[in-house]
């Protein structure tokens, strides 16, 4: 259980890296426009995620949030499939019976 908590909290560290922000923007204020696109994407990405989960049924939603998980799991762990498992905390084959359940193949991590 200990150890469980510590690797938690590694990852969580791993997650908040400060940057130097010298390199993003000129003076002491950064603005949207200094954010890099990959960032913005994803988080233009995410917010269309959530507004379709949260207007749709309890069901439909955990697929979709499932579906959108497993992609962003496999796509970190460059699609190797027990690597992805060990991050997501989940037996293998039940990663890979999501995986043919949602459909989910390489080029839908774009």
């Amino acid at each position: 259980m200990a150890k469980a908590i510590h690797d938690r909290s590694r990852r969580r560290e791993k997650l908040f890296q400060p940057i130097n922000c010298g390199s993003l923007a000129e003076g002491d204020t950064i603005k949207v426009t200094d954010l890099p696109e990959e960032f913005l994407t994803r988080v233009a990405d995410q917010a269309t995620a959530q507004e379709s989960w949260i207007s749709s049924p309890f069901s439909r939603a955990k697929e979709e949030f499932e579906k959108f998980y497993i992609t962003h799991i496999l796509k970190e762990s460059n699609w190797n499939i027990s690597e992805a498992s060990r991050k997501a905390q989940m037996f293998r084959q039940n990663l890979q019976q999501k995986i043919r359940k949602y459909g989910i193949k390489p080029e839908d991590s774009s």
